[in-house]
């Protein structure tokens, strides 16, 4: 007999299939990241339509067999405004393909859920955070729940705390004037952007997006962070622009692309 189970979730990737129905990858508070078939979502009279659009924030009943199957849903919030929004929506599918690289199948998830929650509530958010201060602060927390986050918080040669010291990325971590090599291969954090690091790591999650820096800390932060992603991320994460190909995308040409992206 097939059970039903109730999971809280998020529409990461939505993909027709065939005439009436759609696979879902869901982010769920219970078992990780799981595959769902939605039968007949796509008829015009479906209740199930608006529950699997991306970015659809629910509780989901699940019959649960050789396959899962969506049987209904409570919606929390269904994020309508993201699509208005190019620059913003594809900020967002960005972060469901981040979280997705971390999240595994019956992967307790709460804190992944919850820090998704509130990067697509920071992106619409009527006093915006700067969008590149929000995908940064995302990508480093979700860096540290997925268990490569940098080591920063005292000097991993000494222990000793520190205000300001050099990161090695061939190391993984942060060490002190007096440990650090005499070479000049580490990037020096001072206070300001080693506090900034701090902070995105270990905040609470609803005190994190919510922060400005001046923009010669903000340019190290964000330097920093590309550079420790490249070298802890073993593949390319997502298939949407970079910022700087974003940047130069009109609107009607990234309209384009979101359409080609949701066939």
């Amino acid at each position: 007999m097939n059970a039903e189970t109730i999971v809280t979730g998020v529409v990461a990737k939505s993909t027709p299939v065939g005439e009436n129905d759609r696979v879902l990858e869901l982010i769920t508070k219970e078992r990780g990241r799981i595959t769902v078939f939605a039968r007949g979502c796509r008829r015009p009279r479906s209740r199930l339509v608006a529950y699997t659009r991306p970015f659809c924030f629910a509780e989901f009943t699940i019959i649960n067999g050789n396959s899962n199957h969506l049987q209904d849903a409570k919606a929390i919030n269904f994020f309508e405004d993201l699509p208005l929004d190019y620059e913003a929506y594809i900020y967002a599918s960005y972060f469901m393909e981040f979280a997705c690289y971390f999240v595994l199948e019956e992967m307790e998830s709460t804190d992944v859920l919850n820090l998704l929650y509130l990067a697509l509530k920071a992106l619409t958010a009527k006093n915006k955070m700067p969008r590149k201060l929000v995908r940064f602060a995302f990508e480093m927390r979700m860096l540290v729940l997925g268990g490569v986050g940098p080591y920063i918080h005292e000097c991993m040669e000494c222990g000793e705390a520190c205000e300001e010291g050099w990161f090695y990325h061939s190391r993984g971590g942060l060490l002190c004037k007096e440990c650090r090599p005499k070479d000049d291969s580490g990037i020096y954090l001072g206070k300001t952007e080693l506090f900034t690091l701090r902070y995105v790591c270990a905040a609470p999650l609803k005190e994190l997006f919510g922060f400005t820096l001046s923009p010669e800390v903000e340019a190290k932060v964000l330097e920093f962070c590309e550079a420790y992603k490249r070298r802890n991320i073993e593949k390319r994460v997502g298939q949407f622009p970079s910022l700087e190909e974003l940047n130069r995308m009109g609107t009607q040409n990234c309209f384009t692309h979101l359409h080609d992206a949701s066939k």
